[in-house]
């Protein structure tokens, strides 16, 4: 991001010093002038310039014939404008499209590209179908760009629908999915609520072979193998396979990957904490081993790693494991992390079922971090205010009264 800046940064002073001239800024041609636009492109993180670029690209419509705009400016317009963070993103990329038609140029590869990366809906398709019917084929990147367009915001099914003919349509010309076009792919199904075709999209990708597994296409797959299996109490062990292919691939070390890594990890903690074993018994040992992993790996633990591990320690047999539970919420509050409110019930029904005084310390430890029995909470007059769970509120009564 800041290579990005400073490009843009230095570009601009050479700009503002030609300006002050006007014989330099008339010997620029569009090649320079076009040069100047690339270095207002942004990045993730770093918006276009795109104030800058339009003030140059009105320069070349009214300046002389060796600055007019081509090809070439014009996706660069649509790409600085899709990169500008402006609400009116999409609509700007579409008026440079129509502009350049209308000043008798013929879009490119990249202009369809840059205009399909803003649409959404049936609009892919009309595009796409527009690209064929004036002979531009489209390549495997505009199918790409395509599918992950469909795939921002809010997924409908039928923009699934439409991700599954952009994907017939690739197979039909010819080519081979690539490892985006799959996790372009599984990702828009699991955002349109549909796990069990977004997991064999990915056992069609294993099974193949034919293109690389990356730490996305793994993010994806574990939460679509976890959602599918949402009822299977032993869900966890396939989620725990995925890891390890995972960690095989050696991509839960990788520093770049550090993000994803956690979320893959948080997601098989969330399956163990819901899960069971063999014996009926949650399996909080092993989610206690996995925990203690992502720490000994580096992998950075966040309040979902906290939070899964202590529910599922608090929920082992009889409540025997609840001064465990509660150590791992001493830390998580240690660390300023906020329990979520499963884990409150837990510990208490961990504390229930253990019996003598193990509620009344639990109730401490919770009042200590301002969670206890929070169901709906806010602040009023500065106070929190507190919900209890009505069925845990109630049995804490029975205790209190038998003391």
């Amino acid at each position: 991001d800041k290579q990005v800046k400073g490009r843009q940064d230095k570009a601009y002073q050479i700009y503002e010093q030609a300006k002050k001239n006007a014989t330099v800024i008339e010997t620029w041609g569009t090649i320079t002038l076009n040069s100047l636009l690339v270095c207002m492109k942004g990045s993730r993180g770093v918006p276009s310039r795109f104030d800058v670029a339009t003030e140059v690209y009105e320069l070349m419509k009214n300046g002389s014939e060796i600055q007019k705009p081509n090809c070439v400016t014009y996706s660069l317009m649509m790409k600085l404008a899709a990169q500008s963070g402006n609400e009116t993103d999409a609509a700007q990329v579409l008026s440079f499209f129509e502009e350049m038609k209308k000043d008798g140029i013929t879009p490119d590869m990249n202009s369809y590209i840059n205009l399909m990366s803003t649409q959404v809906g049936t609009g892919v398709l009309k595009l796409l179908k527009e690209m064929k019917e004036t002979g531009v084929q489209p390549s495997l990147k505009v199918y790409n760009t395509a599918i992950w367009a469909l795939s921002d915001g809010q997924v409908q099914s039928s923009d699934a629908d439409a991700a599954v003919t952009i994907m017939r349509m690739i197979k039909h010309d010819g080519m081979h999915p690539s490892t985006l076009t799959y996790n372009g792919m599984i990702k828009m199904f699991l955002k349109a609520k549909r796990p069990d075709e977004a997991w064999s999209l990915f056992e069609e990708m294993r099974e193949e072979g034919r293109v690389q597994m990356t730490a996305e296409t793994f993010k994806f797959a574990t939460a679509a193998f976890i959602r599918k299996s949402d009822a299977n109490s032993s869900s966890w062990r396939g989620a725990l396979q995925l890891l390890e292919s995972y960690r095989a691939a050696e991509m839960a070390v990788d520093p770049i990957q550090r993000q994803t890594s956690t979320y893959i990890y948080d997601r098989v903690l969330e399956a163990m904490s819901k899960g069971l074993n063999e014996f009926g018994v949650v399996p909080w040992e092993r989610a206690m081993a996995l925990f203690n992993e992502m720490e000994s790996s580096g992998i950075r633990v966040s309040p979902v790693s906290f939070s899964f591990v202590t529910y599922a320690v608090a929920r082992a047999p009889g409540g025997s494991q609840w001064r465990r539970a509660v150590s791992f919420l001493n830390e998580m509050s240690r660390r300023k992390f906020q329990p979520f409110d499963f884990v409150v019930d837990g510990l208490m029904a961990s504390a229930l079922e253990a019996g003598g005084d193990a509620l009344f310390e639990v109730v401490d430890v919770l009042e200590k971090v301002e969670k206890l029995g929070m169901r709906a909470s806010e602040k009023k007059d500065g106070k929190m205010s507190v919900c209890l769970d009505p069925v845990l509120s109630s049995k804490l009564l029975v205790q209190l009264c038998g003391k």
